[in-house]
């Protein structure tokens, strides 16, 4: 697999001035290519939340390296991978730790991110209470949403608990005014959640 290539997938950007081609074409250990390595190793921490780094280990007399990942499960928790190869130099522990969070990216782009929220005061005291909400209550008050990335849950979840304990909230971002002329007539439009009013 092309390493390069495949970031460029998953839309990393490479800083080095020579191309993707030339840079999976490199030896591992060039300067070059071990510094845009590191330069990956911190795209994946700071877009995906994906830690890792190499550990050195002794094999009798022998220093071989592993690698460890630090990311979220399925199950929304924080979970270790460790890549084991006796065989391992540092670069070749560097090179399978970056593939390794490659697939993992590719299998969290396929794994959606839910959040139900159950709406209405006696719905939730309801909920809170054990008591099973009806058929009209599920498909009403209970709706579904879903995320490509934890941390967008993460983030719409924040939004809801801001919000929790008001009546009315206002985005003035999704309230504008437009001026709206016709037959040199002035007509002044207040949109509100993506509906004009008369």
């Amino acid at each position: 697999m092309k390493l390069f290539k495949e970031l460029k997938k998953l839309g990393y950007i490479h800083y080095s001035a020579t191309t993707i081609e030339e840079l999976d074409d490199l030896p591992l250990n060039s300067a070059e290519r071990i510094s845009e390595q590191a330069l990956v190793l911190r795209w994946f921490r700071e877009k995906y939340e994906l830690d890792s780094y190499i550990n050195p280990s002794l094999l009798g007399t022998k220093k071989v390296y592993d690698f460890h990942i630090w990311f979220i499960n399925k199950e929304g928790e924080r979970d270790l991978f460790i890549g084991m190869n006796n065989e391992y130099t540092y670069e070749e522990a560097e090179l399978e730790c970056l593939l390794k969070l490659i697939e993992l990216i590719k299998k969290q782009k396929k794994m959606k991110h839910i959040v139900k929220v159950v709406f209405g005061k006696e719905q939730v005291e309801k909920l809170y209470e054990g008591e099973t909400l009806t058929d009209d209550e599920l498909s009403f008050n209970v709706k579904e949403y879903e995320f490509d990335t934890l941390a967008e849950k993460s983030a719409f979840i924040k939004g809801l608990f801001e919000s929790l304990g008001w009546e009315d909230i206002c985005i003035p971002e999704l309230e504008f005014t437009q001026v709206s002329k016709l037959n040199n007539d002035i007509k002044i439009v207040r949109w509100r959640n993506g509906i004009a009013d008369a």
